[in-house]
């Protein structure tokens, strides 16, 4: 079964009050390219909670991750 948990996306590129968020398998996908370019100096949670991947951190480390975005209401 996925992982019904989200992961929050900076949006300053998009410069909008909403926020945006991507399924949290695809941030787990994302993470691998970012410990393999930055280490293991944080998790992913610790990610998250400081608000997330940036627009072009994703587009470097999971080209793919538009297919999970979901804008909140």
């Amino acid at each position: 079964m996925k992982n019904k948990k989200r992961f929050p996306i900076l949006n300053k590129i998009l410069d909008e009050d909403k926020g945006f968020t991507i399924s949290w398998d695809a941030a787990e996908i994302a993470f691998f390219g970012y410990e393999k370019k930055y280490g293991k100096g944080q998790s992913l949670e610790k990610i998250a909670e400081r608000g997330g991947f940036g627009i072009e951190e994703m587009d470097e480390f999971y080209p793919e991750w538009r297919n999970h975005f979901e804008k909140e209401e």
